[in-house]
């Protein structure tokens, strides 16, 4: 318990290189998620639930959470570690293609190489869009063996650094002209 409180990777599936992130950085992410009681936060790519719960402390109960993992035995473990916060929902299912009600946070820690339309489509006006990580294809394929990853789009060649999006204060348009206008382009 001692190493808890130290800014350490923790190995949740070390066959297939899968961790917690780092913790720092995750801890300077969430503060920029800006997530305060009562909003509602999807956690895409949720692992075992450990910056879920996180997030469930900031939104409080009357706040919800929403993770979402692809894993079947990581979403099982994430839906026993957060039981103690009744607002906590965990999905086992692809976080690119979902369902979840619109969101002021999008926590993105899965696979991606640019932001998913349904992360788009899903957030409410003056939301907020945090993408953390991204992986290699092959990474993706080893993890998931055999996984048809429909709706997922691999990295191949570049990586994707951090982002950092607000919705804007503004109309709902077609999604093609949100993306647009919020300047997010698939590579």
């Amino acid at each position: 318990p001692v190493y808890l409180y130290t800014d350490d990777l923790v190995a949740l599936d070390p066959a297939r290189h899968i961790n917690n992130g780092q913790p720092s950085y995750h801890a300077m992410m969430i503060a920029r998620a800006a997530s305060k009681p009562g909003d509602h936060v999807v956690d895409v790519g949720a692992g075992v639930g450990y910056y879920t719960a996180i997030f469930a402390h900031l939104v409080g109960p009357k706040g919800k959470v929403t993770a979402i993992e692809f894993d079947e035995a990581l979403a099982q473990r994430a839906s026993t570690n957060c039981r103690p916060w009744p607002h906590v929902t965990v999905v086992r299912g692809n976080g690119a293609a979902a369902m979840f009600d619109a969101a002021d946070v999008i926590y993105v820690n899965a696979g991606a190489t640019h932001p998913a339309d349904r992360w788009l489509d899903g957030l409410k006006d003056g939301g907020r869009l945090i993408g953390i990580e991204a992986h290699r294809e092959n990474q993706i394929r080893r993890n998931f063996p055999g996984e048809k990853l429909a709706g997922m789009t691999p990295i191949t060649s570049r990586g994707l650094e951090p982002i950092v999006r607000t919705r804007p204060m503004t109309p709902r348009s077609p999604p093609h002209r949100q993306r647009l206008h919020r300047g997010m382009r698939p590579p």
